[in-house]
């Protein structure tokens, strides 16, 4: 098990395992844009099956949530 305490690793991380996976299930408490693993996100999207992002705060970048608007497996 890898602890992942900071922007940097998890940044990290992501970019090293989107392209690997197979399926993507994950939750976060809010989602921005413009970085390498929001980019990769969404070149891999197909391979979501199941992403909670949290709303509150308004902390969740409005051009995320219009491009997941039409994502099923994308869920505020």
């Amino acid at each position: 098990m890898q602890i992942l305490s900071n922007a940097s690793s998890i940044h990290h991380c992501l970019k090293k395992i989107i392209p690997k996976a197979t399926a993507i299930e994950a939750a976060a408490a809010w989602a921005s844009i413009g970085f390498d693993a929001y980019d990769l996100l969404f070149k891999h999207k197909r391979k979501i099956r199941r992403f909670i992002v949290g709303m509150h705060f308004h902390q969740t970048h409005p051009d995320f949530i219009e491009a997941c608007l039409s994502e099923k497996a994308v869920k505020f």
